[in-house]
């Protein structure tokens, strides 16, 4: 039986030399049909063009460079100016000594050759003008859409907590602890009531930015780790390190429940009695540092995030950071002298 043939591959243009091809075209038009006693013949159009075109060619991988550097607008105007210039004449030479070589034009002076240089440098000047926006737009274009999706991974991030935080055996240990101290300290329980309804009222409340300041984050996993050691007793020791000047540094919503109930979750399983957990944060500079670490031992996630798994919460907040912080932050998983660690280093101006 014969093979199917395989379907013909299709060749296309990229987007850039599609816009090189329309542009350089556009212009050996306008040469032909209004500049006609300069440029007598078709041959003369295209070789005028090609030699452009290829003029033209060395102008993207530097303004690539220059823009991967951070390089000011008024030096990328200064240096567009400069290479333009630059290349304006080397254009000129190339498409003058080809006539002169081939006897087709002969040499009618230096100003004559100073005006061909003033007339071919705009040219340049207008295709990195054209380049340089394009690329301006594509940036404001891609920054909108990380500002969209990272506004679809907040809320996410809320549902999220709700599934792998607030699950039924949650409340339900809660409740129990709760209906424990009612009998036993009605005074606590009191103050357990406030605290569950604290974090639930935070777990809940619709977040009208991406960010809050990291005193909002560090308030609300206080109140769960207060939950948690009512469930656990005296099992569950939690300290605090956060410097003042950390508290203010914005930070993505529910960045650090996940990585709270980690610890207690995964520390509870691996550490002898007590479960230590502590919860620091500092500034260095523009850096905000923040840590949670706990006593045990680390469990490798699986492969593919389980549900109410490692994975899961981990996952969610390697994406969310990757999406607000692109370029701009760390987030590393140690494990060292009995001390399982999860730091998050975030560079100030990374969010949306």
């Amino acid at each position: 039986m014969a093979r199917p043939p395989l379907p013909a591959a299709r060749w296309r243009l990229s987007p850039y030399w599609t816009a090189q091809l329309l542009g350089w075209g556009a212009y050996a038009a306008a040469k032909y049909l209004l500049a006609g006693a300069v440029y007598p013949s078709v041959g003369r159009v295209l070789l005028l063009v090609g030699i452009g075109l290829v003029m033209s060619l060395p102008l993207r991988p530097l303004y690539q460079r220059l823009r991967r550097r951070g390089i000011s607008q008024p030096a990328m105007i200064l240096l567009a100016v400069g290479a333009s210039f630059a290349l304006a004449n080397l254009w000129l030479l190339v498409y003058d000594g080809l006539l002169h070589w081939s006897g087709a034009l002969r040499f009618e002076g230096w100003a004559s050759y100073s005006k061909g240089v003033l007339n071919k440098t705009p040219v340049l000047l207008a295709w990195s003008a054209l380049y340089l926006g394009i690329k301006h737009q594509q940036e404001l274009q891609a920054e909108r859409e990380r500002t969209l999706r990272a506004t679809a991974l907040a809320t996410e991030a809320q549902l999220e907590m709700l599934r792998y935080q607030l699950q039924p055996h949650f409340l339900f240990n809660s409740l129990n602890s709760l209906r424990a101290l009612i009998a036993e300290d009605p005074g606590r329980a009191r103050e357990m009531v406030t605290e569950l309804a604290d974090f639930l009222r935070y777990s809940l409340l619709a977040q009208g930015a991406t960010e809050v300041p990291l005193a909002e984050e560090i308030a609300s996993i206080r109140r769960y780790f207060t939950l948690e050691q009512v469930r656990y007793e005296g099992r569950l020791q939690v300290s605090f390190e956060v410097e003042p000047e950390a508290e203010t540094h914005p930070v993505p919503s529910f960045l650090l429940h996940p990585l709270a109930e980690n610890a207690v979750k995964y520390g509870i399983r691996t550490s002898a009695s007590p479960l230590r957990v502590r919860v620091a944060a500092r500034t260095h500079g523009p850096l905000l540092l923040v840590e949670i670490a706990n006593t045990g031992r680390w469990c490798e996630p699986a492969p593919v995030p389980l549900e109410n798994g490692l994975g899961v919460g981990l996952a969610n907040v390697r994406e969310r950071l990757a999406r607000l912080y692109p370029g701009r932050h760390r987030l590393e998983i140690g494990h060292e002298n009995g001390w399982v660690q999860a730091r998050i280093e975030l560079m100030n101006g990374g969010g949306p």
